[in-house]
């Protein structure tokens, strides 16, 4: 019996080694699998944020420049940024001071057309802004990717042509057609699949040609050439350009129900027609008689102008009778005779 239970007890020893080995081996898999499962995840986190990192920075970017107004707030952001992000804002920056450059040349040529000068539109120097897209430009192509890389190049190739048309001289215009150039060719060498390879390439092909120079030469000394308008005429206002209310027509105040005036200046309109009557009826008695005057001092005249001419026409008349008859009567016996010859 007490054989049995040594046995029984050895039996039951056996089996919870046999368990606790059993736990031991399944938790060392268990930690393998959980380890596995938290690499797989991380693996698959990082390729995720690898492949949506460029379209997150340019919605960063987008955010920010809606709420921008000025190129200059454009570049301050991007400082603030890295990578992608900082890129794009920079991008930006460079395209809204392009912009801005081109607004003002507009602005000037509009201005030298103008009848008055405008001082502020005189003032303005695009080549500022020309110079400060094309920073902005350099600094995104030294951070972004292949294709904000590419991006950045073009357009400080475009600045560069920009600033061409408004260089100082010949000189300036030839420097600023080399550089863009230069910065057109990158474009293809950053990124040969980019959509502004193509734009770049169709660029470095009209900047190759003398004409192309020669037109931009021409562009930049007729805007260094702008005519500048008269200045505005001086304000009849004085002091700060305002009118005190009475100041200068000097007018009281006044009730616009107030009936007296008018009731006063009713009888001198009255009495101004009364008073021209007498002399404009003694006007035309005066006339009548001379008038009738005239007309009976024209009769006589007319009728012994008319009794005069009556005995004229009456002797030219039977003068004129014998003359016509003689011819009648000296004609006839010719006008006889004719046959019988």
């Amino acid at each position: 019996m007490a054989k049995k239970f040594s046995n029984d007890k050895n039996s039951l020893e056996q089996l919870l080694i046999r368990v606790k080995d059993g736990l031991a081996q399944n938790k060392a898999k268990a930690c393998q699998f959980l380890l596995v499962f938290a690499l797989v995840l991380l693996a698959i986190w990082l390729i995720r944020a690898k492949m949506t990192g460029a379209d997150s920075a340019l919605t960063v970017a987008d955010g920010i420049r809606a709420t921008a107004t000025e190129p200059k707030q454009l570049a301050d952001a991007a400082a603030t940024f890295k990578g992608e992000t900082a890129a794009a804002l920079y991008v930006d920056a460079g395209e809204a001071y392009l912009n801005l450059g081109l607004n003002e040349i507009a602005r000037k040529k509009t201005n030298s057309r103008a009848a008055e000068n405008d001082p502020e539109a005189a003032a303005l120097d695009p080549s500022v802004n020309f110079a400060e897209a094309v920073k902005a430009f350099d600094a995104a192509f030294g951070l972004g990717s292949a294709d904000l890389k590419a991006r950045a190049a073009f357009g400080a190739g475009a600045a560069q042509e920009a600033l061409a048309t408004v260089a100082a001289d010949d000189a300036a215009v030839d420097a600023a057609v080399e550089a863009a150039k230069a910065q057109y060719a990158k474009v293809a060498e950053v990124s040969a699949s980019s959509p502004y390879c193509e734009a770049a390439a169709e660029r470095l092909a009209a900047l190759d040609r003398a004409v192309a120079v020669d037109y931009l030469k021409a562009a930049a000394k007729k805007f260094r050439e702008l005519p500048t308008p008269p200045e505005k005429a001086e304000s009849i206002l004085t002091g700060d350009g305002e009118l005190t209310p009475g100041e200068t027509t000097n007018v009281g105040e006044f009730d616009l129900n107030a009936d007296e005036p008018a009731t006063d200046a009713a009888p001198a309109a009255e009495e101004t027609p009364a008073e021209a009557t007498p002399a404009t009826e003694e006007a035309a008695t005066d006339a009548t008689p001379a008038t009738e005057e005239a007309a009976t001092d024209a009769t006589p005249a007319t009728e012994e102008a008319a009794t005069d001419a009556t005995p004229a026409t009456e002797e030219t008349a039977t003068d004129a009778t014998p003359a016509t008859e003689e011819a009648a009567t000296d004609a006839t016996p010719a006008t006889e005779e004719a046959p019988a010859e």
